[in-house]
């Protein structure tokens, strides 16, 4: 990579699905005061899932960025008010007003969700119990056990504008501030594909990989996320849709 650039290595959504993270551990990726050319050094962790692995297996993808800043609540005010940037719920275009804000804008967790049942998973050949689909309720508590991976979905749905890229931020529940203003979640989120492409790409509620981490409930609505923007250095011109496109809950992976 050239000077003024550096790199961040992810696990690609239809992995994370798997509950497979990679993260790049080499600090020479992130270098961006000098050239690099360098074979990065990486992890693989699985979050409590069994999974068929072959060694060619694309697992991780590389992202180049200039800076990590991302738009502040006015600028996405602007964009929501032109109808650039659109977010839903239950068939409903909210507007600025309409949001709930911390950092960024919240995504709250959609009533499905798909609990992993212990089985190898096998990405050539998928199993209809491989996991099994869960209904909250607003209302009544739903426990899952300790270390339970399980895929969710915002009840939200999104349609970025084709010039910016969305992030949804990482979560766990040691973060005092959400204790502060938030039950204390019960699980780890998102920690493995974060990135969300724009309207000509991806449109629909954003899936998520969980890992439990406390024995707290899970209900329907509850904080799931936040959303940012960040503009990309020119507008999209990719034409290939995500095979995610218009999901409307949490989607198993496709591969």
């Amino acid at each position: 990579m050239s000077k003024g650039f550096f790199g961040e290595i992810t696990s690609r959504s239809s992995w994370a699905r798997y509950g497979l993270r990679v993260a790049d551990e080499d600090d020479r990726l992130k270098a961006y005061t000098q050239d690099i050319c360098c074979r990065p050094l990486c992890t693989l962790t699985s979050l409590g899932t069994f999974v068929f692995l072959k060694s060619d297996s694309a697992i991780a993808q590389l992202f180049i960025h200039k800076d990590l800043g991302y738009l502040l609540c006015p600028e996405l005010e602007a964009l929501i008010n032109s109808g650039d940037f659109v977010i839903e719920k239950n068939e409903k275009k909210l507007s600025y007003s309409d949001l709930e804000f911390h950092g960024s804008i919240v995504l709250h967790m959609n009533s499905e969700i798909k609990v992993y049942s212990g089985n190898i998973l096998m990405p050539d050949h998928p199993r209809d119990n491989d996991f099994e689909t869960v209904l909250l309720k607003e209302n009544k508590p739903t426990n899952l056990p300790l270390n339970t991976f399980f895929l969710s979905s915002s009840a939200e749905s999104v349609y970025i504008p084709e010039d910016y890229v969305g992030f949804v931020s990482d979560r766990n529940s040691n973060t005092p501030y959400i204790q502060m203003t938030y039950p204390a979640l019960p699980f780890i989120s998102h920690a493995n594909a974060p990135y969300i492409g724009p309207k000509n790409i991806f449109q629909g509620n954003i899936t998520f990989e969980n890992v439990m981490v406390e024995q707290n409930p899970l209900f329907a609505g509850m904080k799931q996320s936040e959303l940012y923007l960040r503009k990309l250095s020119r507008k999209s011109s990719y034409t290939k849709e995500s095979r995610y496109n218009n999901q409307s809950g949490a989607d198993k992976s496709k591969i």
